[in-house]
């Protein structure tokens, strides 16, 4: 209810009229820090969701503070490993996998906003990567007496296109993890020196390795899946009519150029 609130608030504004959200949030946090929910994967999935509450960066407990706690129940659970390996039922495989690939993306792009270091190393998992498979969109059925399909195929195809746009942004995650988090310190407004964004690692950076990130980030761009037409996505005004495919085409194309931007002060 929280998230949805948050999501209505952005694309109607003050047309409609909505509770208070900071205290649903307040509710919600009781509700967590009281221990209210025992299951590991719905506190797991409670805690994701509650990262897309906008706070202060500065806030002692906020998104990166749930975004920690999520991680480490994340770990707690195995949801780190390869899913394969549990010889689960298929769908909660498919599951696992959508979870695991969810918090990896939030985790990187929260902790870039924070300038802090990676909580997850890339060394940590061995998840494959998600695939179209993994969120087990309908199939395609056609009635037998007049071959028209039973399921709106206009439907399939959006559900799709977002699918897919997860799927790439994931990678470009992958990508964005290989390179150290930068911090861009806000000079004051009466200020007119420029400060260079610092590094927030301890490990020590090598030119060889940034350039290969650079090479992979272009790979992904030329290899980026054909359903999307990424040079169509430097049009988003072209998916206003739908709020949801717009949102996912402008956060996909913000998180690649974001990871053009580190690799260019990187590289500089």
């Amino acid at each position: 209810m929280l998230v949805g609130q948050v999501f209505l608030i952005a694309y109607e504004g003050p047309r409609c009229q909505f509770s208070d959200t900071q205290e649903l949030f307040a509710k919600v946090r009781a509700l967590y820090d009281f221990g209210w929910e025992t299951r590991p994967l719905t506190i797991l999935q409670s805690l994701v969701l509650m990262t897309v509450f906008p706070q202060k960066v500065n806030e002692p407990k906020g998104q990166a503070y749930f975004v920690g706690h999520a991680v480490s129940i994340a770990y707690k659970v195995g949801l780190h490993r390869d899913p394969a390996n549990l010889h689960s039922k298929p769908s909660v495989c498919h599951l696992r996998k959508r979870l695991w690939w969810t918090l990896f993306i939030r985790e990187r792009t929260l902790l870039l906003d924070q300038g802090t270091p990676w909580i997850i190393d890339n060394t940590d998992y061995d998840v494959p990567m998600i695939t179209i498979d993994d969120f087990c969109l309908p199939d395609v059925c056609h009635d037998a007496g007049t071959q028209s399909p039973l399921v709106d195929l206009n439907y399939i195809s959006r559900q799709r296109k977002i699918a897919i746009m997860w799927i790439e942004r994931a990678k470009l995650a992958v990508i964005l993890g290989q390179l150290p988090p930068i911090s861009v310190r806000i000079s004051e407004s009466n200020s007119s020196i420029f400060e260079k964004p610092s590094l927030q690692s301890g490990l020590p950076h090598f030119q060889e390795s940034f350039n290969d990130t650079a090479k992979g980030l272009e790979r992904w761009h030329r290899n980026v899946a054909p359903e999307l037409d990424f040079a169509q996505l430097s049009s988003p005004a072209a998916w206003a009519g739908d709020h949801e495919l717009y949102l996912q085409c402008t956060t996909l194309k913000l998180l690649y150029h974001t990871v053009k931007f580190q690799l260019a002060v990187l590289l500089d």
